[in-house]
């Protein structure tokens, strides 16, 4: 048998989150002496840490517990694992060689009543003899009293076959999921882990708890790598570190040399492959092979994919097994590997340009990638193609002309994929590579600002490196025009849009003026957004005649570009039906045409126009959705940020909404997405007037106003100029009120702004309301203002002030006005727009009165103890009353006792009853 204790050193069952419901199950089935119990997972999923700690866990009211391993050895002798059972219970039964079972079977059965109140416990039950495995069902079919039998097993194998006809249960341990591997990882280092490392922890270890503690301390010896993601693949570069070889040893174990052989050819082809695919790179016969890869999928050391597909579940298996095949072997097996994927059909170029690259192929391995790049392009997938740049680009053996090639193909792509960061870093060091011509570094700088600028932080440097790459690209207006297409854009950054005119003008005149001509695009796609964020007329019909000339990928990658880029600007300024008529038409381009950043920014865009018109359907979980799809596109990003921050407020989630605000552009203005963080500024301006601190809202209308003035955004003001005129009249600050209308209505003067236009309509209600006048029609005139634009959420806010307005003068049917938009509202899911309406209601009902009469026996409220009483009236805990007003949560539980006080009451229940 098997010596040693079950592996100890795997912590799966006492981290939370972590089994946590395997756990639950097994206890329960172990406290109620379940006969039989079998917790099956592949090796290293953390079988007998489990039921090692279930049974000392329980093990008080369990009485005896015998434990026996068992092993390889195991299955070749009768009745092996039955006498250990037998000898761990100095139970002195002697079983005959070849003994007859009608004999044998009752005897031990009637041993085995020695064992009442015993718990059993199989280890790794898999290497057990048929003939105990036979006995025992025998034994269990009447099993003495409170005797019971708790196995482990792999996931497949003999036991599995006939366990199913055992009066007991499976509990399967499958692979964690990676929001369990991020628990793990967590217990064990102490410290939370960023979620780029998590994901790269799990697909290293394939969700196997055996691997995360090694690969955690591979890690932590190597500094920041728990923190940073990026370090993550050079700690695990070649050669591996020794602790992991041994971790991966331990697992596989000892194999035959054919398995082995069959192991190398799916570590060295990295994607699960074929029995025939197989059988060519190991060199071994298919039927050979064949009894291999079942075996090797008995042991757990390969997994199944769809397609009668093999390889490893765990990626770090894979490294190990590839890393210890001797070089030459290696090589030669690259080499088969190239021809047997070079005669498929479609060609898998990223697949064979690595294996033509790995087995030294140079030459050949060069016009791979130039012919895969050109291919990968003109399919629209620009990713394989930067892969395969990527390589290219870090092989010392390129000679300087094919080096140039490289770069030149590499930065023509790198603005337009997702892979921000790989691109980014390699982009870096290029620009640092002085034996590069100088007027390619300049495509590479150029290249390096355009990826820069959609990163967090980076809108500055990108736009500095952008402007010095211009100058030294005068021989190539193609890239000059690229880059004047960017450094036109008002939207990025703080600096005044004034900044922007002159390259926008100067990107204008590159462009041919009769007639559409397919080089004018780039430019086009950036001219048009920039013309509509600046609010000058833009004639979409001008994009008309290229529809019929973008014939390639590329091309239609930038028509995608082009109106994606105008419907974005239509729809910061306020034309939703302008906005949606070419969204639809750019994200049909852009699927096409693989690319993926025009696809994330018109979803983004989407997803802002859904808020406006109401469409709230699952819109926090599309923006979660959306932002972990590119989460490294901080254009993107923020817009999502902001329209989580709108749900949160309308929720009544305060805190969350100023986190998300923050994430919007608010934490670094400089490098922010100015309408975003314009349109954040307002809202953030809300929440404070929401909380009644209007002081802090009055400093953040200044901030927020400055922020227009400087960038000479009113375009996008539409967002702020409501909120900032109402804290302005809240502090008494009229006169600053009034300057702000005046300013816009200036500024806004044959700009095309209808959402500006529409929020001047409503901020001119707001100082009507402030003086006593009766501003009903006034609200009305915004509310059919916005309601015109497609920004209907608005509108109903502004439709509530008019109906109280109403109801106030007199209008009886402004009351059920209110109710409907309060059941409109609570539909919708804007929870603090509902109950505001619901607070109306009850603060203009007559029997809301005569209570408000009879309670102020008790000692009058305070203002601020009014807010209180009616937030705990509406159902708040103190924490969300403290999150709405912005104060401390102790200081709202004096507010709380003050209010049950005066008002005559115990409970909070009461306050509302009453």
């Amino acid at each position: 048998m098997r010596q040693g204790s079950p592996q100890e050193d795997i912590p799966v069952a006492r981290r939370t989150g972590v089994r946590d419901e395997q756990r639950e199950e097994l206890l329960s089935a172990v406290r109620a002496r379940t006969p039989v119990v079998l917790v099956e997972g592949p090796e290293g999923a953390g079988k007998s840490f489990l039921t090692t700690q279930v049974l000392s866990t329980s093990e008080a009211g369990l009485g005896p517990i015998l434990t026996v391993f068992c092993g390889p050895e195991s299955r070749h002798f009768a009745y092996h694992v039955v006498r250990a059972i037998l000898g761990k219970a100095g139970l002195a039964v002697t079983i005959p060689p070849n003994p007859r079972r009608d004999v044998l079977f009752p005897e031990i059965r009637r041993a085995f009543d020695g064992l009442a109140n015993c718990l059993v416990r199989l280890e790794d039950v898999h290497w057990a003899d048929a003939a105990s495995l036979d006995l025992l069902r025998f034994v269990l079919r009447d099993p003495p009293p409170r005797f019971s039998v708790l196995a482990t097993r792999r996931s497949t194998g003999g036991w599995a076959s006939s366990g199913s006809r055992l009066p007991g249960q499976v509990i399967a341990l499958g692979p964690l999921e990676e929001e369990e591997t991020a628990a793990l990882a967590a217990r064990i280092s102490g410290k939370r882990l960023a979620p780029g490392v998590v994901s790269r922890i799990h697909s290293l270890s394939g969700g196997l708890p055996v691997y995360v503690e090694p690969i955690l301390d591979v890690l932590a010896r190597n500094g920041q790598a728990h923190s940073d993601e990026r370090l993550i693949d050079s700690v695990f570069d070649h050669p591996l570190p020794s602790s992991l070889v041994g971790a991966v040893a331990h697992r596989l174990g000892e194999v035959t040399d054919g398995a082995r052989r069959v192991l190398e050819a799916a570590a060295l082809l990295q994607e699960p492959e074929t029995v025939e695919a197989l059988a060519l790179i190991s060199g071994l016969p298919s039927e050979r092979v064949r009894a291999f890869v079942r075996h090797l999928l008995w042991c757990g050391h390969l997994v199944e994919t769809g397609g009668y597909r093999y390889g490893f579940h765990a990626e770090l298996d894979r490294l190990v097994v590839y890393e210890a095949i001797p070089g030459p072997q290696r090589q030669k097996m690259h080499q088969r590997a190239t021809m047997m994927l070079d005669a498929r059909d479609p060609r898998p170029m990223r697949r064979l340009v690595h294996h033509a690259r790995r087995s030294g192929q140079l030459r050949a391995w060069l016009a791979q990638c130039e012919q895969a790049t050109a291919d990968a392009v003109e399919v629209g997938d620009s990713g394989v193609a930067m892969t395969i740049l990527r390589a290219a680009l870090t092989d010392d053996s390129l000679s300087t002309d094919e080096r140039v090639r490289a770069v030149r193909r590499f930065c023509s792509l790198a603005p337009t994929v997702l892979d921000q960061e790989r691109n980014t870093r390699m982009l870096g060091q290029l620009l640092r590579d002085t034996s590069l011509p100088r007027a390619i570094r300049a495509e590479v700088r150029l290249s390096y600002g355009l990826v820069l600028v959609r990163e967090a932080g980076g809108i500055e440097q990108g736009r500095t490196e952008i402007e010095l790459a211009i100058p030294e690209l005068r021989d190539r207006p193609d890239l000059t025009a690229r880059g004047m297409a960017l450094l036109c854009a008002p939207y990025l950054g703080t600096q005044p849009i004034s900044r922007h005119l002159p390259w926008l003008e100067r990107a204008e005149r590159t462009l041919e003026a009769d007639a559409a001509i397919t080089t004018d695009l780039p430019v086009l796609a950036g001219v048009l957004g920039a013309r509509a964020h600046i609010g000058d007329p833009v004639a979409a019909e001008r994009l008309a005649p290229y529809l019929g000339i973008a014939t390639t990928a590329e091309l239609r990658h930038q028509l995608a570009r082009a109106h994606c880029n105008l419907a974005d600007g239509y729809s910061w300024v306020g034309d939703a039906g302008r906005a949606q008529d070419l969204l639809h038409t750019g994200l049909d381009l852009a699927t096409g045409a693989g690319a993926s950043y025009v696809v994330g920014t018109a979803e983004a865009t989407q997803i802002r126009l859904d808020w406006a018109a109401g469409r709230w359907e699952r819109i926090d979980e599309r923006a979660g959705e959306l932002e972990e799809s590119y989460p490294k596109l901080f254009p993107v990003v923020s817009e999502l940020k902001l329209v989580k921050a709108w749900y949160a407020m309308a929720q009544g989630n305060w805190s969350e909404a100023r986190r998300n605000l923050r994430d919007a552009g608010l934490a670094d203005t400089r490098n922010s997405i100015a309408p975003v963080a314009i349109a954040a500024s307002g809202a953030l301006i809300h929440s404070l007037l929401a909380g009644d601190s209007i002081v802090q809202a009055s400093r953040q209308a200044d901030q927020a106003i400055e922020l227009v003035r400087r960038k000479e955004g009113w375009t996008w003001s539409g967002e702020v100029i409501p909120s900032a005129v109402q804290a302005y009249l809240a502090t008494g600050r009229d006169a600053d009120a009034d300057r702000l209308i005046a300013d816009a209505e200036t500024a806004l003067e044959d700009r095309h702004a209808p959402l500006a236009a529409a929020s001047l309509l409503a901020a001119r209600a707001y100082r009507t309301a402030h003086l006593g006048g009766n501003a009903a029609e006034e609200y009305e005139t915004a509310a059919a203002a916005h309601t015109r634009i497609g920004h209907h959420y608005r509108a109903d806010q502004l439709t509530e002030q008019a109906a109280l307005h109403r109801w106030h003068a007199g209008d009886s049917g402004a009351k059920d006005h209110l109710r409907l938009l309060a059941e409109h509202f609570d539909a919708m899911g804007a929870t603090i727009d509902a109950g505001r309406c619901q607070r109306h209601l009850r603060a203009q009902s007559t029997a809301r009165a005569r209570i408000r009469d009879r309670r102020s026996v008790g000692g009058d409220l305070s203002p601020r103890e009014e807010q209180v009483e009616q937030l705990v009236i509406d159902g708040q805990t103190n924490q969300e009353i403290a999150d709405i007003l912005f104060l401390s949560r102790r200081t709202i539980e004096e507010h709380v006792a003050n209010v049950l006080r005066k008002r005559g009451v115990r409970s909070r229940h009461d306050l509302r009853r009453q």
